[in-house]
């Protein structure tokens, strides 16, 4: 089971447990856990955020050496917790680096758990003792680079490949201990069972139909019935010489609409996966858009069906692909020369020349 795809806006990342279950971290108000069952039935059971302040989006997550699960926060504090499989409840712990937003990568055993932070000046990896909370930086490396958080069947690793330092670590007992490099396997979420169909899923947020396929066979699909939940309206944006519509997109990643101003109607369009802050019309037909993560940029050609994160021939189409629509053109953050390294692009203008010049802040 490769896991269950949906637009950001809705849904942001996925953990399995070892019973054929799915936990997903839901990018909404409260930023709840769900978890889906899907080898047995389509239940599901909301669980609640999973954080001491109770409105953190759990950002990263894995499956632990101990059996447990445990999840990283962003956007609200570095946070993390374990939920614990025996008992049903999460074990929440408090802010690890206040200096610091995104827990980047997680991971666990039965006394620490190891968690990569940063997304400002520097990455920091962390041990934490689960019953005392007691902390320490184990490495500190550029934010232009990230650490290989992994859990094996023997061990935690972190791999490290920077200027200054290149090794694979065990991560033990709360400590970092060199080694020649990984020689065991990922930890298996799933038990081995041989009577169990092999299930491939993907989620359209914006139709809530959800479409599944039983050992690669034909995809068949379902809606599943949701609350909605009202959010602010993230931008307003129009096409030059266009008086009949304007465009707006929700909050939380949300979902694009045109409003027609003569009907006092609004129509659906999609979404993108992607945080919106700003655009720049190239025409009455194409805009650009760009914003969060990595000061992303997409083109829109409004004419076009629009195609981005709708399931479509198999699959949930990826902004990157070339049948996307709209299509992610470029990063500022880590691509050009030199790449402009911002993370939020608040203004996009272009000169007389054709060239498209943004401005933005790093986190």
């Amino acid at each position: 089971m490769h896991g269950v795809l949906s637009g950001k806006g809705f849904y942001w990342i996925h953990v399995f447990d070892n019973k054929g279950n799915v936990y997903l971290s839901m990018n909404t108000n409260n930023r709840k856990i769900i978890r889906l069952n899907l080898m047995d039935s389509f239940e599901f059971t909301d669980l609640g955020n999973p954080f001491i302040n109770g409105t953190t989006l759990a950002y990263s997550a894995s499956f632990g050496r101990d059996g447990n699960l445990y999840f990283g926060g962003s956007s609200g504090g570095t946070y993390w917790s374990a939920y614990n499989m025996a008992n049903k409840t999460f074990e929440k712990h408090p802010i690890v680096d206040p200096n610091n937003d995104y827990v980047l990568s997680i991971a666990g055993d039965s006394d620490f758990v190891y968690m990569q932070i940063g997304q400002r000046k520097a990455i920091n990896l962390w041990s934490v003792n689960k019953q005392t909370n007691e902390k320490k930086i184990l490495f500190v490396v550029p934010n232009t680079t990230r650490i290989s958080l992994g859990t094996y069947n023997d061990g935690i690793y972190a791999g490290i490949d920077v200027d200054t330092l290149v090794a694979t670590f065990r991560l033990e007992h709360g400590k970092a201990v060199k080694v020649a490099g990984i020689s065991s396997s990922p930890v298996a979420q799933f038990e081995n069972n041989a009577n169990k169909k092999n299930i491939t899923t993907a989620f359209d947020a914006v139709s809530s139909q959800l479409f599944f396929s039983f050992d690669n066979k034909k995809f068949d699909s379902i809606n599943i019935k949701t609350n909605s939940i009202q959010t602010g309206i993230r931008r307003i944006f129009s096409f030059p010489n266009d008086k009949e519509n304007i465009y707006y997109v929700g909050d939380y990643y949300g979902n694009y609409y045109r409003y027609n101003l003569r009907e006092q109607k609004s129509y659906l369009l999609g979404s993108t996966g992607y945080n919106v802050y700003s655009f720049l019309p190239l025409n009455d037909s194409m805009i650009y858009m760009s914003g969060y993560p990595s000061g992303y940029i997409m083109l829109w050609n409004r004419d076009k069906q629009w195609t981005t994160q709708k399931f479509l021939n198999g699959k949930t189409v990826d902004a990157k692909e070339a049948i996307a629509s709209p299509r992610l053109l470029h990063y500022w953050k880590s691509e050009g020369t030199p790449p402009a390294g911002f993370h939020h692009t608040y203004q996009m203008v272009m000169d007389n020349k054709g060239n498209i010049i943004g401005a933005g802040d790093v986190i």
